[in-house]
């Protein structure tokens, strides 16, 4: 039986920041200040905070096929998508990293089985580092070429340490299940 109740306020929250950020721009975009000389304002994202992690306290195989099969897709789908977002401009960087904040909270939310606490949490640890990075570049603390660095920097060890880690779990994983036929 899954207890999981729908997440209705953080996605009224989510859309209550989108037509914000929508409305914010509408009228900074509409305003007159006579001089067009003057760069545009930094776009400012406001980053959700992160959810709660779920640990399980065991290590059944079926909990550690699910997380896998969640996490171990998804740390790619969003090292891929936060590594086209780092040349685009800032204003059409917006619904990339909110599709950055959706991939990450996806996998933090993932049950985790205690057995692969390791692996997630350098794989929570690669994803928040991005997501901070882009917060600091909306903030205009960095530059898009430092910005770009860093990303590269932490795509590089999503494929090579993580994806050493998934590896080895997923061999483990196998050998769980073979051990359980």
């Amino acid at each position: 039986m899954n207890n999981r109740r729908p997440l209705i306020w953080p996605q009224m929250g989510f859309s209550l920041l989108i037509i914000g950020l929508v409305s914010g721009l509408l009228l900074a975009a509409c305003e007159d200040n006579g001089d067009p000389q003057e760069p545009p304002p930094n776009i400012v994202v406001t980053f959700q905070a992160q959810p709660i992690a779920t640990v399980l306290p065991s290590c059944e195989p079926k909990e550690v096929e699910a997380w896998f099969e969640v996490v171990g897709s998804l740390i790619y789908i969003f090292a891929d998508e936060a590594m086209a977002a780092r040349d685009l401009p800032t204003e059409d960087m917006i619904p990339v990293i909110n599709r950055l904040m959706e991939l990450s909270n996806r996998i933090v939310e993932q049950p985790t089985p205690e057995c692969v606490l390791e692996a997630q949490g350098k794989i929570v640890f690669a994803v928040r580092t991005v997501m901070s990075v882009y917060q600091t570049y909306t903030n205009g603390e960095i530059a898009q070429e430092e910005l770009a660095t860093e990303v590269e920097a932490i795509n590089d060890e999503i494929q090579g340490d993580i994806t050493e880690i998934l590896g080895a779990t997923q061999d483990e994983l196998e050998n769980l299940l073979r051990a359980n036929d």
